[in-house]
């Protein structure tokens, strides 16, 4: 499928509410919840696409190419975790890592 499939581990915040020039301090009403993903990419398709000066679409849009893992309610967190602030939606020490067969890549 790919000579070169790259990834990376991210958080991913699920939308529950739909908004617009939404307030800072508002901002957290509209997350239903949290999970983990893997936003993979398929670098050499990426690379062609660079050459000729295309969008790179192809190289993020192919099937599979975004798993999450199980979205976990904002509601379900405990409330010293959840603030008012977008600034301390998860823990300080909170971490998301990444292993391939075993092994830590991120």
């Amino acid at each position: 499928m790919t000579s070169s499939l790259h990834y990376e581990a991210e958080l991913i915040l699920a939308i529950g509410k739909s908004g617009l020039r939404i307030k800072e301090s508002d901002a957290l009403d509209h997350i239903y919840g949290f999970a983990v993903g893997c936003d993979l990419t398929r670098r050499d398709l990426q690379s062609e696409a660079k050459q000729l000066s295309r969008p790179w679409a192809t190289a993020k849009g192919f099937d599979c190419s975004a798993p999450i893992g199980f979205i976990v309610p904002k509601d379900d967190l405990s409330s010293d975790i959840m603030t008012t602030t977008t600034k301390a939606v998860l823990p300080p020490d909170a971490r998301i890592s990444l292993f391939v067969n075993g092994e830590i890549r991120q």
